[in-house]
């Protein structure tokens, strides 16, 4: 990879019924110096919505615009197949970086030619939402602390482990039109290494999300979606007492909050167990 004209990162960006999100997203590559870039809109909108953002953000980036279906692994693949650069990202509609983010990733690739791929760690404005989530050290991905150490928000690769693995399976995922609402990316990363890619956690490199958890019913519905998502993952590359250990993990949490009298959040607790159980028993 030269540091020249050529793009060296290509940023998968599915989006699906925001405007205000994803013009904050895009106004946040201005501050990454130093790095060529394009962006692959992948719109899933039935309308023209995102023509005038896309418009306003073309001066000053490379954009490109292709359709897709509804299903978020779904886009993702499609933006694969449009990309050309040695490195992909992926992104969130609603997700944001941080000022010189970017090229602290061209730069890792570049001085580490070992690492195929690359995990940051996803930051929310209030630090509490995201407690325990996230390895404190960094270091080689396994098997077993993939689900602590990667989130596809703040994931990097190389383009020859994408044309290795295959892409994304698009069963898995918000929008996939199955129950399993999520671990599309984990389930990626999981065949990568059974592969014999590198994947690499770094925690000081950061992506800006907000996840906007209330503990609200809705909340509820997509944790027991999310969690069907995991635990089907899990079906498929776990060993079983490690998806028993993590589904027994959330049940914990549930009880946890029950005695802390925070019975919201026990339903939610109680929500990802349920949803786990179903994805790890399902066929």
């Amino acid at each position: 990879m030269s540091t020249g004209d050529r793009i060296q990162l290509d940023l998968l960006v599915p989006t699906i019924g925001r405007t205000v999100e994803l013009d904050r997203y895009l106004s946040s590559l201005d501050a990454q110096a130093g790095v060529s870039l394009r962006v692959i809109l992948i719109d899933q909108n039935e309308d023209d919505r995102l023509a005038a953002i896309a418009s306003t953000h073309s001066a000053r980036l490379q954009i490109l615009r292709v359709r897709s279906a509804r299903g978020l692994s779904r886009a993702r693949n499609v933006g694969i197949r449009e990309a050309t650069a040695p490195l992909l990202g992926l992104a969130d509609d609603d997700c944001w970086y941080p000022p010189g983010v970017i090229g602290r990733v061209v730069d890792t690739f570049l001085e580490r030619p070992e690492v195929d791929c690359l995990c940051g760690r996803v930051v929310e404005p209030t630090p509490s939402a995201a407690a325990g989530r996230w390895d404190a050290r960094g270091g080689r991905v396994n098997r077993f602390n993939v689900w602590k150490r990667a989130m596809s928000t703040a994931l990097f690769v190389r383009r020859e482990v994408v044309e290795a693995v295959g892409g994304f399976d698009e069963a898995l995922g918000l929008g996939a039109g199955t129950p399993f609402g999520s671990g599309e990316e984990t389930e990626f990363l999981l065949r990568a290494m059974e592969l014999g890619f590198v994947v690499v956690y770094d925690p000081s490199i950061t992506v800006h999300h907000e996840s906007g958890r209330r503990f609200t019913a809705e909340d509820w519905s997509m944790a027991r979606s999310y969690g069907r998502g995991l635990g089907r993952v899990m079906r498929m590359h776990e060993p079983w007492w490690f998806a028993l250990y993590y589904c027994l993990r959330a049940l914990a949490g549930a009880a946890l909050a029950v005695a802390g009298g925070r019975l919201s959040e026990a339903g939610f607790h109680l929500s990802v167990f349920l949803g786990r159980v179903t994805g790890l028993l399902s066929r």
